[in-house]
């Protein structure tokens, strides 16, 4: 049988990006009794690949412009702990792996599993900033 953790390694060598993924948690306070939700980092700039999709959606009645659907993938190491809802910040690097070009935001919708990497579908995604 193939050792998938390996070639999850070599795949990673190509992985210039890198994400950081926020949990909401909740604690009591012991005094108050009071329940308060708090964002913690669950996975600190973590290595990945950023995937973009687009779909060209056209309308009928303008032939002028057309709606974009970006849709953005984190494809990432398949231990990682990152559940549907968690809040990422993703940051697309240039292949030099200093140069940040742009950083975006969303929400995790569904990860899907492979023998050797993660893939997780972002909702709610926000340009926060590009980069010259």
């Amino acid at each position: 049988m193939l050792n998938m953790g390996f070639y999850e390694n070599i795949l990673s060598t190509l992985w210039y990006d890198s994400f950081t993924v926020y949990r909401d948690i909740k604690s009591v306070d012991e005094i108050t009794g009071e329940t308060s939700v708090e964002s913690q980092p669950i996975v600190l700039t973590s290595k990945c690949r950023i995937s973009y999709s687009s779909t060209d959606t056209p309308k009928q009645d303008n032939n002028t412009a057309n709606e974009i659907d970006h849709q953005l993938t984190i494809i990432t190491f398949y231990d990682l702990d990152v559940m549907a809802g968690d809040q990422v910040e993703a940051i697309r690097m240039d292949r030099d792996g200093i140069t940040a070009l742009a950083t975006y935001t969303g929400i995790v919708n569904e990860s899907n599993l492979y023998r050797g990497h993660k893939q997780l579908l972002l909702s709610n995604v926000k340009y926060v900033t590009v980069n010259k």
